[in-house]
């Protein structure tokens, strides 16, 4: 028997292990012993292979109720933190580490170095007591090592009596609570069984900390985690060819699971982290990539001579265009004259031009009998975009019963009439019937408007182009929609938020990317100040001042009429105390979302034609708004805005040739949050789109700069904004891979096809 169990399988040492065996011989038993050891194994044996029948049907994706292993009331917890399957606790990553990787002696504990540091200390337990701490029960234990005694009491766990059995080994981590007697104390240490069995133990190694709620407590995670990892860990399966991972330096999968929950230093952790991040950014990469490579097998629409379409039409501008904007037109006219439909996200400074490069690239369109759309996230700003479009074009009102809906423009620098027109959800039924025909008709060449456009009621002639403004406030289904069309239309994406190229390549793989940093010439650097509550009559004092030099100034309030609940600017509130106190010899004007078009129109006519000295606003001017003759602007109740939106609203001065100036003027409670001040410190310091885009990206994260959290970008869970150099490498693998292997159909890729099918189906049917 003896030669038999030392030739046992590790697996099942567990087993034959037990008393009265434990720690001896079969041959050293009596007969009564070997009985009663004989009896417990056949129980254990039998369990283990009903155990072993029902684990051979579970999977990854098995719920955590079919385990068996974790206790009722923690499923449902797991449930409320969207921990439902085994792969959901697994790659439950921990949020940071408690690093008790010093087992020191009990006696050290009276230097002075320990009073306010984590430790371990490992012993015996001579004592475990259910005792009451006032009302409510609770734990003491006493523990010995070589070099003393220490007391560890835990509040309200007066089941801990049973488990700190005497002459058991644990550790206890944490810090030192003080000293009863001479015996130093440990409140609610953080404790581990220290036995021969004992695999997963986190003694002396970084103790995880996972996200959770309030009644979850880590210890009951850790444990919940340690039996599934311990259970189920062989059902971790790469699905990255080894050799990828040997010419990236990257562990294998397994142990980046092990590692990631059980690291023995914080380089394994990064190590296992690093793992973990390369696969969401090779999966979103292949998936971007794939998406491409579809949208290229399909035809374009070819645009023949749309440079010179595009040159003529520049040519007619008021201005000269930087660099820059011409080397985008360029590469727009030469991929709309080839067979494959354009695909591109243009970004850019504030101010940096590239409305006008896309209104450019939809002349071409035009004048090739083609329709082109732009599509904006909001109807302020689609009228916005529509006001200047018909500016630029010197537009006439069209032979049409809704005037100023849809105009007509026979500029010089024209081949051929274009008529534009404007479709909002806002505008009566009748006009929007009556616009939808002239569409269908084909005689509607650019429409301007919001996801109105996107209604299967609309019918297009010959839809050429597809420009969507503000790309990231749309969901993909949004922006795909017009897109979905044979022949497949142009689709030219703007981002008015520069985005950091590392997310750039992240969220739209599948686009090419332009970027226009060059402002126009003239420009000069906006002076920023940040001004308290109580300077603000200095800042009327020097609006007053740049009006009598003939200049103009923005007043912008985060709400448009005060509200009882949050202390902030109001744009109706701020306009009457100003016209009839500090500013009332001026000319002043409102505007904001809930007026009517006429009335939008109305306004932004009066202040282009310098009949408004200062116009009170509610963010509405964001974008799309261009008065050169404006030098001021002041931001009441700034800490309300995020940067990107404090970097839009002081882009609305400093497009002429005179100095411009922005006063950010926050509450005087603004202090009391630290990302609030850090947010307006940084605009204060700095006036480059992209290193402030860098700056907000890293306070917000993804979802929150992208303003998506709710609309389907948050799944990179792991991969963060810093990730640039494995960002390149999941790209170039991902390149590698759909080059040799497109549909993911070679032994070496299936795993990765599955793994990617899976997740897909889930997580990316939004976002893709």
């Amino acid at each position: 028997m003896d030669k038999f169990l030392s030739r046992t399988p590790k697996n099942l040492i567990w087993i034959l292990d037990t008393p009265p065996l434990h720690g001896t011989v079969y041959t050293a038993l009596t007969i009564s012993n070997r009985i009663k050891w004989i009896r417990i194994i056949r129980t254990k044996l039998v369990h283990f292979l009903n155990s072993l029948e029902k684990k051979n049907n579970i999977s990854l994706e098995s719920k955590l109720s079919e385990t068996g292993l974790i206790h009722k009331s923690f499923i449902g917890k797991f449930n409320k933190l969207n921990k439902i399957t085994i792969r959901d606790l697994l790659w439950n990553l921990p949020e940071r580490y408690i690093d008790y990787s010093k087992i020191i002696n009990i006696n050290d504990l009276k230097k002075p170095t320990f009073r306010d540091s984590l430790f371990t200390i490992v012993g015996k337990v001579i004592s475990s007591n259910r005792i009451f701490m006032g009302k409510f029960p609770g734990t003491k234990i006493t523990i010995k090592d070589n070099s003393g005694i220490i007391e560890a009491v835990f509040f309200r766990q007066p089941y801990l009596a049973k488990i700190f059995k005497k002459n058991y080994n644990f550790s206890l981590s944490g810090k030192l609570n003080g000293f009863v007697g001479s015996k130093p104390q440990m409140i609610n240490p953080e404790y581990q069984e220290i036995s021969s069995e004992t695999t997963f133990s986190n003694v002396g190694k970084l103790l995880p900390v996972y996200s959770s709620t309030e009644k979850f407590a880590q210890r009951s995670i850790r444990s919940s985690i340690q039996k599934i990892l311990q259970e189920y860990f062989q059902l971790i399966e790469d699905f990255i060819d080894n050799k990828i991972l040997d010419r990236n330096n990257l562990i294998s999968l397994q142990k980046s699971i092990y590692g990631i929950h059980y690291p023995k230093s914080l380089p394994e952790a990064e190590n296992a982290r690093k793992r973990l991040a390369f696969n969401e950014l090779l999966i979103y990469q292949i998936v971007a990539i794939q998406k491409k490579y579809l949208r290229n097998k399909n035809t374009g629409i070819n645009i023949q001579d749309s440079l010179n379409k595009i040159k003529k039409f520049c040519n007619g501008l008021d201005f000269e265009l930087t660099n820059e904007q011409k080397k985008v037109l360029n590469d727009l006219s030469t991929e709309m004259n080839s067979n494959y439909p354009v695909a591109r996200l243009l970004q850019g400074e504030v101010g940096s031009g590239k409305t006008i490069v896309a209104l450019a690239a939809l002349i071409a369109i035009a004048q090739s009998n083609h329709q082109g759309v732009l599509l904006s996230p909001t109807e302020v700003l689609a009228e916005q975009h529509y006001i200047n479009i018909c500016r630029e074009l010197k537009t006439e009102p069209y032979i049409f019963s809704s005037t100023k809906y849809v105009e007509i423009s026979t500029s010089k620098s024209l081949d051929n009439p274009i008529v534009v027109a404007l479709l909002t959800g806002s505008l009566s039924q009748k006009i929007k019937n009556e616009i939808r025909k002239l569409i269908q008709r084909g005689d509607i060449h650019i429409i301007v408007g919001t996801h109105t456009l996107l209604q299967d009621t609309l019918e297009f002639r010959n839809l050429g182009m597809v420009v969507v403004d503000e790309q990231h406030r749309f969901g993909v289904e949004q922006r795909n929609f017009l897109s979905k069309r044979s022949p497949v239309p142009h689709l030219l994406a703007l981002s008015a938020t520069p985005i950091p190229r590392t997310l750039a390549l992240t969220i739209y793989g599948d686009l090419d990317l332009s970027t226009i940093k060059e402002l126009p010439k003239g420009r000069k650097t906006i002076t920023t100040k940040l001004v308290q509550e109580n300077g603000i009559k200095d800042v009327w004092n020097f609006i007053k001042n740049e009006v009598s030099k003939g200049h103009q100034a923005f007043i912008v309030c985060p709400f448009i009429e005060p509200s009882e609940k949050i202390q902030a600017m109001s744009a109706i509130n701020q306009y009457e105390l100003l016209s009839t106190g500090e500013l009332s010899k001026l000319k002043l004007g409102l505007l904001h979302g809930s007026m009517s078009i006429n009335e939008k129109q109305d306004i932004m006519s009066k202040l282009r034609d310098k009949e408004i000295d200062v116009l009170v606003s509610t963010p509405v001017i964001e974008v799309g708004v261009d008065i050169p003759n404006a030098t001021v602007i002041v931001i009441l109740s700034s800490e309300r805005f995020g940067i990107a939106q404090l970097h839009q609203l002081r882009g609305r001065v400093g497009r002429g040739e005179n100095e411009s100036f922005c006063f950010l003027v926050p509450s005087n409670n603004f202090t009391e949050n630290p990302n609030s001040q850090k947010r307006l410190n940084a605009i204060v310091d700095n006036n480059d789109g992209f290193k402030l885009s860098e700056e907000d990206l890293i306070l917000r994260g993804p979802g929150d700069y992208l303003g998506t959290r709710q609309s389907g970008w948050d799944e990179l869970k792991i991969a963060t904004v810093n990730d640039r150099d494995l960002l390149q490498m999941a790209r170039k693998e991902a390149i590698s891979i759909l080059e040799q292997d497109p549909n993911l159909s070679k032994q070496k890729n299936l795993g990765l096809k599955n793994n990617l099918d899976q997740i897909s189906e889930n997580k990316f049917s939004e976002f893709f």
